[in-house]
């Protein structure tokens, strides 16, 4: 038998459990990943518009979310940015509107800064200069193994947090703050 070096099986990325291009026709709901999955719409409303997901109606904390049916996964998206400065990312561990984290890119400030929000409370998990550029796009990603949360940009470790709050939680998503910016190639995998 052939033996498989261990930093083979750690650099082979597993097999998307949802995967969402959104690559359907314009919509003024977000429908069914391509792996069949139904997303929802946790605050705001959320559409697909020229291949891509976006807000359509705005509100303070837009959420979209989609159920993977595991806690410890690693989850990105594309975030495309404009010349309007916005504030976007990825939520994971995703109950409702009230319960989840996210990591959000914020062009007003040039911050990364990830949340957790519990029973409706704000709290701070941590935050680091990142400056963007207008009109580019950037691949937020985070895995999630127990209770350590790691964020990435473009692939670069940004982030490290240990937090075990919703840790039966199962949805990850999209966040949005502004509506102006899309989101494209939706992933989660098994962590």
């Amino acid at each position: 038998i052939a033996m498989i070096p261990v930093y083979h099986l750690l650099l082979t990325p597993r097999k998307p459990i949802v995967r969402d291009r959104f690559s359907r026709a314009d919509s003024a709901s977000l429908g069914n990943a391509e792996t069949g999955q139904a997303w929802t719409a946790v605050n705001g409303t959320w559409g697909v518009a020229s291949g891509a997901a976006k807000v359509s109606v705005s509100v303070v904390d837009n959420l979209a979310a989609i159920d993977s049916h595991l806690g410890n996964v690693r989850t990105s998206i594309e975030v495309k940015t404009t010349a309007t400065a916005n504030r976007g990312g990825v939520a994971w561990r995703v109950v409702d509107n009230s319960n989840h984290f996210w990591v959000r890119l914020n062009a007003t400030s040039n911050l990364l800064t990830a949340y957790k929000r519990v029973a409706g409370v704000y709290t701070e998990l941590g935050e680091i200069a990142f400056v963007m550029v207008a009109l580019q796009s950037y691949r937020v990603e985070v895995l999630v193994i127990g209770n350590v949360h790691r964020v990435y940009v473009d692939s670069v470790l940004q982030l490290t947090m240990t937090d075990s709050d919703l840790s039966t939680a199962t949805q990850q998503g999209i966040y949005d703050f502004g509506g102006v910016w899309s989101y494209d190639d939706f992933l989660v995998r098994a962590a």
